[in-house]
């Protein structure tokens, strides 16, 4: 039961961050080539956000068969907490990660929520 839960939250945190990169990917072009302004990759990041925890969670959800909607939370807690360590590791300080990284984990909680609910 243990490598079924594990490999199912493997799965969907997989899942989430292949779209997550995939669409942040697209929103640097969409950078490059349009001069987006710095709102409008801000909310295009959060949508991401939003949008891969979403899908993690419906992956999450279609797979396990109880509590899929804690699950859900759950898998965007583990989204958002991955985050928060790539976050970290990329900018070396936490000067902004706290206050950022609180909304982010909110979104994410809320992304997994309605992804296993519609799962």
């Amino acid at each position: 039961m243990e490598k079924r839960v594990a490999f199912c939250v493997l799965k969907a945190l997989v899942a989430a961050y292949i779209v997550t990169g995939l669409l942040l990917l697209i929103l640097a072009f969409a950078l490059y080539k349009l001069g987006l302004s710095e709102n409008v990759v801000e909310l295009g990041v959060v949508f991401i956000y939003l949008l891969s925890s979403a899908i993690g969670g419906f992956f999450i959800g279609k797979c396990m068969e109880v509590k899929r909607l804690l699950w859900g939370v759950l898998l965007g807690l583990f989204y958002a907490v991955l985050l928060l360590v790539l976050s970290l590791i990329v900018r070396g300080n936490a000067q902004g990660i706290i206050q950022s990284g609180l909304l982010n984990t909110l979104i994410c909680l809320g992304g997994g929520a309605i992804g296993a609910f519609l799962s």
